[in-house]
Order: C-alpha cells, then structure tokens, then sequence
C-alpha cells in the first residue's frame, strides 16, 4: 500500500476472491480468541487491523462493519436492518498481538453498546469532509458470520438455496467476508 499513490478518484472496480481456510487455521483462530477472553470475530477483526497498520506503516486503522440494527422500535418491521460500526485498532510498533486483541475487545464492547445510534449521525457528527467516492471513516470493512450456513432450505413447498453473486464493483477499497461453518 504505501508504494502506490491514492488516485484522486475511485474507479469503484472491484472482483471477488473466494478462499477457504482450514480448519486447523479456524482452530488456532479460536484458540486465540479463547485464550484472550475474545470472540473468534474480534479476533479477525484484531488480525486484519494488524496487518493492514504494520503494512501500511500507521499506528492505527478504522475497519467498518455491519451489525444487526433490530431494536425493539423496529422489531415489527420486516426486512434486513443494520447500522455500521467503525472499530479502530491501534498497533504500537512494540505490541504484540494480546495486546492488540485486547484493545480491539475494549473498543468492540463500547462500540456495541452504542449500536443503535445510526452511522450517518456519527459522521454528521463529526463533520468529516465528504467525498462521494470513499467512505468518509473507513475503506476497509469486515463483515463476519459464525452462523452455520444450510446449503438450502425447505419452507412449505418453497426451495431456498444461497446465491452466489459475482460483482465488478467494488464501495469499499477491501471488503473482507469471514463466513465461519460449525
């Protein structure tokens, strides 16, 4: 990243890249987490945050991501609703990485406990300058599901199956998706 320069304007290209991990690797994911007192997704999120901020040569980075937003306001309403957090991680050239998994855990927490407040108030509140080509907090985003995934279901005669959907386009510079399977 820090040897090419930012262009002045997104070109919103973007492309899909599917990998899996295995579960030795999901193993040690947990186990880290485990042994941090953490969730396997603030562990992810801790792990992107440190590579992304040692590669980049900063001492911190904003990865966004989404959250379910049901309050008991909108319970009755039908349809997929989320907000979107922004969760910074701090990496000091001398932290290990219990240390960044501890801080990311701290912010995490506080973050969740005001969820519900919606991102578009946040960034208003902070009176960013606006650019309509990049997310004014963050550009990078991680978006995390340790649901076990059916690979199709059955609803009174009605056949449901997962979709996959290839795109070209791209909003945010890295869109991260850790699907975790049971």
């Amino acid at each position: 990243p820090p040897d090419k320069p930012r262009t002045a304007a997104s070109s919103h290209a973007g492309d899909v890249v599917h990998r899996q991990v295995g579960a030795g690797v999901m193993a040690a994911v947990r186990a880290v987490a485990r042994a941090g007192a953490a969730t396997t997704f603030m562990t992810w999120i801790a792990g992107l945050g440190a590579v992304l901020a040692r590669a980049g040569g900063q001492p911190e980075v904003v990865i966004g991501t989404p959250v379910s937003s049901r309050t008991p306001e909108v319970e009755g309403l039908f349809g997929f609703i989320t907000n979107t957090l922004a969760l910074r991680v701090a990496v000091s050239r001398t932290a290990g990485f219990a240390d960044v998994l501890a801080g990311v855990k701290e912010r995490v927490v506080r973050a969740y406990a005001h969820a519900d407040v919606p991102f578009e108030l946040v960034v208003t509140s902070l009176d960013l300058a606006r650019d309509l080509d990049r997310s004014p907090v963050f550009q990078v985003m991680l978006a995390h599901s340790d649901a076990t995934l059916a690979e199709a279901a059955r609803f009174s005669g009605l056949d449901l199956a997962p979709m996959s959907i290839g795109t070209s386009t791209a909003k945010f510079e890295l869109l991260l998706t850790v699907k975790e399977r049971v």
